[in-house]
């Protein structure tokens, strides 16, 4: 991330959805706005929470990382960075 670029942490929303349903829990640990970025670490991973996720943020490139299983520099290759600063 660049000095300068707007980024959010712990960002909650209100809003619902389509169908006039709130989603439970509208939170990011990590919102980059110029990259429309969603970044979520979950202890407790499963594929419907991370799913789940991406459907909250459906405009967003959302990444949700199991920290039990993930290392910083895998984190960061998937978002595109590579060395820690870039």
């Amino acid at each position: 991330m660049k000095a300068g670029q707007t980024v959010f942490t712990e960002l909650e929303f209100d809003f619902h959805s389509g169908h006039g349903k709130g989603f439970k829990a509208p939170v990011c640990d990590l919102l980059w706005l110029e990259e429309l970025m969603v970044l979520e670490f979950e202890s407790n991973y499963s594929k419907d929470g991370a799913d789940f996720k991406c459907r909250q943020y459906p405009k967003f490139n959302v990444f949700v990382f199991d920290v039990k299983k993930e290392s910083v520099e895998s984190v960061l290759k998937r978002i595109g960075c590579d060395v820690v600063g870039n």
